[in-house]
């Protein structure tokens, strides 16, 4: 499955600078790792209502905690992680 480019204009345009550089920063590391990656919650939930989202939810189908290391690696940020559920922010 494909994203909509209309919906992709319209959330580069609602998510604050900072949101869009690391959610790119996500998608290009996922890309780089094989790793399929999802918005979720509540930024699609804003996307779909013309709201600007607060914050950023990714789903990964694979090794989330290796795409954060490699996010935070080429962004400057911080990692972390719980390991019961292998969630990381």
């Amino acid at each position: 499955m494909t994203a909509d480019p209309k919906l992709i204009d319209k959330l580069s345009t609602l998510l604050a600078p900072g949101d869009l550089a690391l959610l790119d920063a996500a998608v290009a590391a996922a890309y780089r790792l094989g790793l399929r990656a999802y918005l979720v919650g509540c930024p699609v939930r804003d996307l779909l209502l013309d709201r600007t989202p607060i914050d950023v939810d990714v789903a990964i189908e694979g090794d989330a905690i290796a795409l954060a290391h490699a996010v935070a690696e080429a962004t400057g940020a911080r990692v972390a992680k719980t390991t019961v559920f292998l969630t990381a922010t």
